[in-house]
């Protein structure tokens, strides 16, 4: 299943990089692409189910995107571990579970929106955010709506497991020479799967991350040429 999630365009956006977080300092970026080997040691919400085969496929995951044959890379993850399922008239399970990733692409320009400048402009103007915010780049908005096309390819018929998209703001540092121009989105994947055991749910989540690995390859492999 594909959950694309409109809601997440609302959300207040960080900078790339950041730094800690302001819900809690001890949440760090980590710079995987220069230090992969912090992988396992830093995603301290996978870290008490990483024995499932599951969470070690999701270390790999993260590790080939932020890999030297990667287009892309992450700059968040999270896991909320397995609670009760609170969804039972959609999914017949006891337990769910729910977590994510973040993502964006290297080339930092194809992240940033072609209309921040004029955003920006409006802000600087009348001295507070416009109505209307700047729009997903046309790189990000392919990035998910191919995203949406093959994880339905790659797994027809899947119901105990889901996958989500949407779009986070973001303020890249090193995006632009000018700063009205830094301001654009990240591909936020968010996944689920539900299961009467921990063993179960796992087996399912396993579904997710093969599927998203499949398809952050096929994407990496056919991004689009930058358009003047």
């Amino acid at each position: 299943m594909l959950y694309i999630d409109e809601g997440l365009l609302q959300e207040p956006g960080r900078q790339h990089p950041w730094t800690v977080s302001a819900q809690n300092p001890e949440w760090k970026y980590y710079d995987f692409k220069k230090n992969p080997e912090l992988i396992p040691q830093v995603l301290e919400d996978f870290k008490p189910f990483e024995h499932h085969a599951a969470i070690q496929r999701f270390y790999e995951l993260v590790a080939w995107l932020n890999g030297p044959d990667s287009k892309f890379e992450t700059s968040d993850a999270r896991f909320d571990g397995i609670k009760p399922n609170t969804q039972k008239d959609k999914w017949n399970k006891e337990l769910a579970c729910h977590g994510g990733f973040v993502t964006l692409y290297r080339n930092l320009k194809y992240n940033l929106s072609e209309d921040s400048r004029t955003w920006s402009n409006q802000k600087i103007l009348h001295g507070k955010n416009p109505a209307t915010s700047y729009q997903p780049s046309r790189y990000l908005k392919w990035m998910s709506e191919q995203s949406g096309h093959l994880i339905q390819q790659i797994t027809p018929g899947f119901m105990y497991g889901c996958i989500g998209t949407g779009f986070l703001k973001v303020y890249c540092l090193d995006g632009a020479a000018d700063n009205r121009d830094k301001f654009g989105y990240q591909l936020i994947y968010r996944f689920w799967a539900w299961g009467d055991t921990e063993e179960e749910i796992m087996k399912n989540l396993m579904v997710d991350f093969e599927a998203l690995f499949q398809c952050v390859k096929k994407l990496s492999s056919e991004v689009p040429e930058e358009k003047s």
